[in-house]
């Protein structure tokens, strides 16, 4: 699953990473 990064709108992490 990917969900967007607070802070960063513009970068997607990975929920694991």
């Amino acid at each position: 699953q990917w969900r967007r990064s607070e802070g960063l709108p513009s970068e997607c992490r990975s929920v694991t990473d």
